[in-house]
């Protein structure tokens, strides 16, 4: 049986990044041949509605246009919580308590197939 490589790139996160342009620095530094990416914080657009705003980041948005990976896992935004798939890619929100931390949620089970 022929080996399966699945490569995953966890994008770092800190308060400080998102205030300067250290967090643009670290999207242009995920690898083109990036299976799985992490990120803390989803794409615009992508389970990231709450509040009736979308928080999702333009910026991850537009790096996914140039990435052809097989899924992408956040969280952040606790109110979407789930699992959605578009464009042939798995998208799965993880965060697993609600906004006041009361709540949990059954975590996600993705499974990736081999292409």
């Amino acid at each position: 049986m022929p080996l399966l490589i699945i490569k995953f790139y966890g994008v770092p996160m800190f308060l400080e990044d998102c205030i300067t342009e250290r967090q643009s620095r670290n999207y242009a530094k995920i690898p083109g041949d990036t299976d799985i990416l992490i990120t803390h914080s989803p794409a615009y657009g992508i389970l990231d509605y709450d509040d009736g705003i979308n928080y999702g980041s333009e910026e991850i948005l537009m790096k996914l246009s140039d990435l052809h990976i097989k899924a992408h896992l956040f969280g952040h935004i606790h109110a979407q919580h789930g699992i959605k798939e578009q464009n042939g890619v798995i998208f799965s929100n993880g965060a697993i308590v609600n906004a006041d931390y009361t709540i949990l949620s059954t975590p996600n089970i993705i499974i990736v197939e081999n292409a």
